[in-house]
């Protein structure tokens, strides 16, 4: 639960955040599904220098140390741009 708190206070706290969607792993295996995860968030940044800029936002910096750091065996990021 914190971790999704976590999340959603960066889409309300964070500017740059354009929007900021979390969930849990539905569970249904397929061929192409990857469900090894037990959670995963989608952060949408209007260009690079708003991702940088929401990197160093303190909201981020203290969810990081306190909330993802201490309660994530793993952490994935996949970063790509929009087309």
């Amino acid at each position: 639960r914190k971790v999704i708190d976590a999340v959603h206070d960066f889409g309300r706290l964070i500017p740059e955040v354009e929007s900021a969607a979390v969930g849990m792993s539905d569970g249904l295996n397929g061929p192409y599904s990857d469900t090894s995860y037990d959670l995963c968030f989608v952060l949408t940044f209007a260009d690079e220098a708003a991702r940088q800029r929401y990197n160093d936002h303190p909201v981020h910096q203290r969810a990081a140390k306190e909330v993802f750091l201490p309660l994530s065996e793993k952490l994935l990021f996949y970063r790509f741009i929009g087309q």
